[in-house]
């Protein structure tokens, strides 16, 4: 189908930026689209972790509630994704919209 390798990589990068694209597409709602209760699970895990690593500014309910909170979910496979949304949260606050992006790029 394409004959040479500009065409071929132009596709490619024209296709994931698509994908991408619709992947983006309401990046702030709350995350009820795919599968809640695991979206929300890690969204309590990863405020977890950055409460954990955050303790001043929190209020001490607050931060007890979310690490508390956090360690309530069973380790079934390991805490990666959380722990890089929470190492993000450092930056950029606390903005659920950011593990939709990391989601996004992953499933790239």
């Amino acid at each position: 189908m394409f004959s040479n390798q500009f065409a071929r990589i132009t596709a490619l990068v024209l296709l994931f930026s698509s994908a991408f694209i619709v992947r983006m597409y309401d990046l702030t709602d709350l995350p009820f689209d795919f599968h809640p209760t695991r979206q929300m699970l890690s969204i309590i895990r990863a405020r977890g972790l950055y409460f954990a690593t955050q303790p001043d500014g929190i209020a001490t309910w607050q931060l007890e509630a979310g690490i508390r909170h956090a360690n309530l979910k069973a380790d079934i496979e390991p805490v990666i994704f959380e722990h890089l949304v929470a190492f993000t949260y450092q930056f950029t606050g606390e903005q659920i919209w950011i593990a939709r992006i990391y989601s996004s790029i992953f499933w790239l």
